[in-house]
């Protein structure tokens, strides 16, 4: 008797853990929210969506920017991104995901000075590299005026605490170096 019940138990926690896993949410699922926040609400409110250490690495990467302009007794790309009020202390104690806002939002800014917007997104399918790293490809929709296009894009994502969370785009912290290295040859 005591078997059977120690069995039943066990198969009942096994089915309760296998719904568990149904029910978090997939990488298609995580990118297609993604999409919509990025179509719906702008590159600024998708900060949730990924990793917090990548975007350290990024806010890091862009305050050594920050700096090289302040030294330079220049403060226009920090006010263009954070604000006239933002000091370069303040900006260097904000979280990742804060400081990542400022920054999307700065990019935002120049696509709509340059009538270009985000007008949709698709996820297409999922590629597993291993159980906690997957590659979503989606097809991204631009709108430039009265023209659209639409491009392939590949979202990885790795799977941290049991949430599926996007990896930085390594173009974005290459745009970033760039700029860097242009501020650091003026004199």
């Amino acid at each position: 008797m005591r078997r059977l019940l120690f069995a039943a138990l066990a198969v009942t926690t096994l089915a309760a853990f296998a719904a568990a896993a149904d029910d978090a949410p997939s990488p298609d699922s995580v990118a297609a929210e993604y999409l919509g926040v990025l179509v719906d609400d702008g590159m600024g409110a998708t900060g949730r969506f990924f990793d917090p250490e990548s975007l350290g690495g990024l806010k890091e990467v862009f305050v050594a920017l920050l700096e090289i302009e302040a030294k330079q007794g220049q403060s226009q790309l920090r006010e263009a991104m954070f604000g006239s009020n933002a000091s370069l202390e303040s900006v260097t104690d904000m979280k990742p995901t804060a400081f990542y806002s400022g920054v999307m939002r700065f990019i935002e800014v120049q696509m709509e000075q340059a009538n270009v917007t985000f007008s949709g997104g698709v996820v297409l399918g999922t590629v597993f590299e291993n159980p906690k790293l997957a590659h979503v490809v989606a097809r991204m929709n631009l709108s430039t005026g009265d023209d659209s296009v639409s491009s392939i894009d590949i979202i990885s994502m790795n799977e941290m605490d049991g949430r599926w969370v996007l990896l930085l785009n390594s173009e974005v912290e290459q745009m970033a170096k760039m700029i860097q290295a242009q501020l650091a040859a003026q004199p």
